[in-house]
């Protein structure tokens, strides 16, 4: 049973968290002098998706449900996403948004395939809620499945799959294209707040959704025991979000790079630097929000991740998991810790909670130093503690990008 002074703790708890959230920033600043490293790409391990022939249908007529089971290469983690329509008086519906839909638009080109849900603009905002999805070049292609079936179904199972939104609004010119790679639970708190900040000022808004299924705490992951698996592992996340950039990018038509800025918050900062490696535009100015460096080591540590990995049935000791991170950044892949040193120095900011446990504020530190030490602003909280007043924040963050396009 609560009482009525515990309560009164629990309140006095969260306001002291808040408070300390919103007390003074640390604030570093980029060294001027900072001479970029030259990082060899072609070494990296390949994304070997098809490439597929341009197309463009529509699929609205008849359409009920879009079922898409993505294998993954954790067996125990399905990531499933069913997209449902109601008809009534011969307009389709959204079943959980209950938005009324424009048109389901097919597309398919050299970086895979996406469907489209255009709903109609509801007070002056224009939404698109899209699904991009490829197969290994290793698998065939069914693309007889991207179609209507007889009971109004499309039913797929691809090796990768990202869903994505894109929110404008049409009353205003746009600014350009702001790319918001969401962490785990996709449009929560803080990527609604920076989301929202940016319409605001003007800007097209595409937030990638950088997980769909997150398992379990604690999860066993079967490795081979090398380097190599874990980049392997990493690398199919990875691959499906640069493929959906790049894919995403396309059909927004950027190309101009004064007209485009990338951010990633918490998961999805974790894969953005790999997704800027991978834009034919690149960004002018990239925020991270809460990421860090050594994705072996995250997983590992993060207190709603804490992996164990298992190698033929056994759990690693302390001594086996320190060698096995240390060896895997000896080899180039696209963990943060090789590609933030990509990011436009003097245009990269980095926010960080101080006492992050989630991704640990070491690595937090490391991606910081990994980057060259670009600018930094570091917050008195926990990595909840920072989301939960990122309403304080948001704008920040809008004005220094503001500033930074200026220059």
């Amino acid at each position: 049973m609560v009482t009525p002074m515990m309560f009164n703790s629990m309140k006095l708890y969260c306001l002291l968290i808040l408070l300390l959230s919103s007390c003074t920033v640390e604030k570093f600043f980029p060294d001027p002098l900072h001479s970029q490293p030259i990082i060899d790409v072609k070494e990296l391990a390949p994304c070997d998706w098809h490439e597929l022939h341009s197309s463009k249908k529509s699929l609205l007529d008849g359409l009920y449900e879009i079922n898409i089971q993505v294998q993954t290469p954790i067996e125990e983690v399905k990531d499933d996403i069913v997209l449902q329509f109601d008809w009534e008086d011969g307009l389709a519906k959204g079943i959980h948004s209950k938005k009324i839909i424009h048109d389901v638009v097919l597309t398919t080109g050299e970086d895979g395939a996406q469907y489209e849900i255009v709903y109609e603009p509801v007070n002056g905002f224009h939404e698109t809620l899209g699904v991009w999805f490829n197969w290994n070049e290793t698998n065939s292609i069914p693309q007889n499945d991207f179609l209507v079936n007889d009971i109004g179904n499309i039913n797929l199972n691809p090796d990768g799959a990202i869903l994505y939104r894109i929110h404008k609004d049409i009353r205003v010119p746009s600014k350009g294209v702001a790319m918001l790679v969401c962490g785990i639970g996709g449009m929560e708190y803080a990527s609604r707040q920076l989301g929202n900040a940016l319409l605001e000022d003007g800007w097209t808004v595409a937030y990638l959704f950088s997980v769909i299924t997150t398992p379990d705490i604690g999860q066993n992951i079967p490795i081979d025991g090398t380097p190599e698996s874990l980049i392997e592992l990493f690398n199919h996340k990875y691959c499906q979000l640069m493929s959906a950039a790049q894919a995403i990018q396309r059909s927004l038509d950027v190309t101009d790079c004064s007209q485009f800025i990338l951010l990633g918050i918490s998961a999805g900062a974790l894969n953005t630097p790999a997704i800027y490696e991978a834009l034919l535009v690149k960004p002018e100015c990239v925020v991270l929000i809460a990421g860090g460096a050594n994705m072996a080591e995250i997983v590992q540590e993060g207190v709603v991740t804490n992996w164990d990995f298992v190698v033929d049935g056994k759990f690693l000791s302390l001594e086996e998991r320190q060698m096995l991170s240390d060896q895997y950044l000896t080899h180039l892949s696209r963990d943060p810790y090789h590609l933030s040193a990509l990011l436009p120095h003097k245009k990269t900011l980095l926010l960080h909670a101080k006492w992050d446990k989630i991704v640990p504020a070491e690595n937090g530190d490391l991606l910081w130093e990994q980057s060259g030490q670009t600018e930094r602003w570091v917050y008195p909280s926990g990595h909840l503690g920072l989301f939960a007043t990122f309403h304080n924040h948001a704008h920040k963050i809008v004005e220094w990008i503001k500033y930074k396009l200026q220059q």
